[in-house]
């Protein structure tokens, strides 16, 4: 085949080939290697643990965390509002070094880091480590993260002070049901559970 002949694509063939490229991977990212970024509540600093077991109808006091997940981004504060079941009581919240403007509880509360936090790497950040008291037994109790009232959701933001609206999350404090005789437990364990 001669010079004359050859298929030599143009600058604008590149472009698009490089644009439709880009789109695919935009597109199939975040579905492949992401967690959806959200504010929670754990019971464990790594935030894998959203459930917690009590035993007993004693009096508790208990620790949480107020924890970012899957964000991917610097961290230097977040707004929201902590929603706590009636059974259990806010003894204490403590912040990382910064400022905290609002209650956590009755006007929601805004955070900011002295320092900027990693989330990069699916690292969670601590934003609020919680003292919570329950008085006596308590069946299924949530702790959730709901939206900071004058923004209306919930909110991090990045050390250069951009906001990004993220999911609120919830845990939950449960007591097994007892195996007496006279309780629903009695029954569930004539079928092995």
């Amino acid at each position: 085949m001669d010079a004359k002949h050859k298929i030599r694509p143009t600058r604008s063939t590149y472009i698009g080939i490089l644009a439709s490229m880009f789109a695919l991977s935009v597109a199939i990212l975040p579905v492949t290697c992401c967690a959806a970024a959200q504010v929670g509540v754990f019971f464990d600093r790594e935030a894998t643990r959203d459930v917690w077991s009590c035993h007993g109808s004693e009096v508790q006091v208990f620790t949480a965390y107020v924890i970012a997940t899957g964000t991917e981004q610097m961290i230097g504060g977040a707004a929201y509002r902590l929603e706590l079941d009636p059974h259990l009581q806010l003894v204490s919240a403590i912040y990382p070094a910064g400022i905290q403007i609002g209650d956590p509880m009755r006007t929601g509360v805004q955070v900011g880091f002295t320092e900027c936090a990693s989330g990069c790497y699916n690292t969670p950040v601590l934003i609020s480590t919680l003292t919570l008291w329950r008085e006596a037994w308590v069946y299924d109790a949530g702790l959730c993260i709901t939206p900071y009232p004058p923004a209306g959701v919930v909110q991090i933001a990045d050390c250069n002070g951009i906001i990004r609206e993220v999911a609120g999350g919830c845990a939950w404090l449960w007591d097994p049901v007892p195996a007496d005789v006279e309780t629903w437990g009695a029954v569930k364990q004539l079928y092995g559970r």
